[in-house]
C-alpha cells in the first residue's frame, strides 16, 4: 500500500521556498550535492524536481500559519497540521483542493479544539492522530471530528516530566500509539491501543566521548554527596520519527553536540539496526574545509521503496539515503526560491 509520511509540511506545501548553499564555499555549482571518495563535496544529479507551490488560498481555504506537519494516507489524501490556525486540514491526492477541515472534535459530548497541533498521522483504518501540543494531549478521531481517544500525562511513576509535551505521534498496525513528547529523552512515549502508558520506545544512546568516560570513572569512585554535584551524561531526545511498511520505525535527532543515533531504525525489540553499521548521517568534514555545517534533523520520511529522506532543519536540506544508508545526494538550501521537493 502506498504510503509516505512527508517529512515537512514546510517543503512539501511550499509554504517556504529555497536555494542552494554548499558547503564548501569555493564550490557553488550546483543545487544537489554528494560526497567523493575522499569526502570532498561535489555536484550530484537532481533526484527531485519542483513543479508547483501550493498555498491554502489555492486549496480553497484561509492562508496556512505555521504549518508542522503533514501526512499522506495510502488514498493518496493530505492530512496537513495547521499549527498557527488550528486545525487539521484533508486534502485531495493532487493538491487541488481541501475535502476537509476539523477544527471541533466531539468526544462523547465534549466539546474540544486544538491549541498549535505539532503532528498528524492517518492510521489505515481511517482514523486520524494529533498531537495537540499546546493542549498537553493526542487525538484519536475520525475525519468528522468524532473522537474517540484522549491520551494526556501518564499517571506512573516511570514518567518522570513534570508536563507532557507532545509534537509527534505515528500507530503501528496492531494500534499501538507512539508520540515524540519533547520533554522526554529516554525515547518515544508509548501507550497500548485503548490509551494506557505502555513505556518508553526506542531511546538513543549516549555518546562516549573522552568526557563522558572521564566521568563515568570518577563517579565509580565518589561518594553520594559528590555524586549529587557531578554532571550526568543523558541522551538526546527523538525530534522526528516514521513507521514504514514491515512496522520498523526510524527516528531521527536534532542534536546538535551528539553524532551518535542521528537517524535510526528500530525494530520491535527496540534495538537500534543502524548501530553495527559504520555511516555517519549529514554532511562530511574534510581535510581543507573544516568550518563544515552542523546537522539539525527535525523529521524523516521513509518512502515505500525504502528510500530515508532525512530534513535537516538548521540549513533547509534533505539527505537521501537508500536502504543500505549510502548517502544519494542532497539538495536544497535557506533561501527565496523553489527548490525540488519529495
Amino acid at each position: 500500500m502506498h504510503r509516505i509520511r512527508k517529512i515537512t509540511a514546510a517543503v512539501l506545501a511550499a509554504v517556504l521556498c529555497f536555494s542552494y548553499a554548499h558547503p564548501a564555499s569555493a564550490q557553488r555549482t550546483s543545487d544537489t550535492y554528494n560526497y567523493d571518495r575522499w569526502g570532498d563535496a561535489i555536484p550530484s544529479q537532481a533526484g527531485y524536481e519542483a513543479v508547483r507551490s501550493v498555498t491554502g488560498t489555492d486549496l480553497g481555504t484561509s492562508k496556512f500559519s505555521e504549518i508542522s506537519d503533514m501526512f499522506i494516507a495510502g488514498d493518496g489524501k493530505f492530512y496537513i497540521a495547521d499549527s498557527g490556525n488550528d486545525r487539521i486540514l484533508i486534502a485531495d491526492g493532487d493538491l487541488e483542493r481541501i475535502t476537509g477541515e476539523i477544527k471541533e472534535f466531539d468526544f462523547y459530548g465534549e466539546k474540544l479544539t486544538l491549541s498549535h497541533p505539532g503532528g498528524v498521522y492517518a492510521s489505515e483504518n481511517g482514523m486520524i492522530y494529533i498531537a495537540d501540543t499546546e493542549n498537553s494531549r493526542v487525538l484519536r478521531c475520525d475525519g468528522t471530528g468524532k473522537t474517540d481517544l484522549v491520551i494526556t500525562k501518564p499517571e506512573s511513576e516511570q514518567y518522570t516530566a513534570v508536563t507532557f509535551r507532545p509534537e509527534r505521534v505515528i500507530c503501528d498496525s496492531a494500534g499501538y500509539i507512539y508520540v515524540v513528547d519533547t520533554n522526554v529523552n529516554t525515547g518515544a512515549v508509548m501507550f497500548d491501543p485503548d490509551g494506557s502508558f505502555r513505556g518508553y520506545y526506542g531511546a538513543n544512546r549516549v555518546q562516549q566521548t573522552a568526557q563522558v568516560i572521564k566521568d563515568h570513572f570518577w563517579k565509580l569512585f565518589a561518594g553520594e554527596e559528590m555524586r549529587r554535584y557531578m554532571t550526568n551524561s543523558v541522551p538526546t531526545a527523538i525530534s522526528g520519527f516514521d513507521i514504514d511498511e514491515d512496522g520498523f520505525i526510524y527516528t531521527c535527532s536534532s542534536s546538535l553536540s551528539q553524532d551518535v543515533d542521528k537517524i535510526k531504525k528500530v525494530n520491535a525489540a527496540g534495538y537500534n539496526l543502524f548501530a553495527d553499521l559504520d555511516v555517519s548521517f549529514g554532511d562530511r568534514p574534510t581535510a581543507d574545509y573544516s568550518d563544515y555545517p552542523q546537522n539539525s534533523f527535525a523529521d524523516l520520511d521513509v518512502s515505500p521503496d525504502g528510500m530515508i529522506n532525512c530534513l535537516d532543519y538548521t540549513n533547509g536540506r534533505v539527505f537521501q539515503y537508500d536502504e543500505e544508508c549510502e548517502l544519494l545526494f542532497i539538495f536544497g538550501g535557506k533561501a527565496e526560491r523553489l527548490i525540488s521537493a519529495i
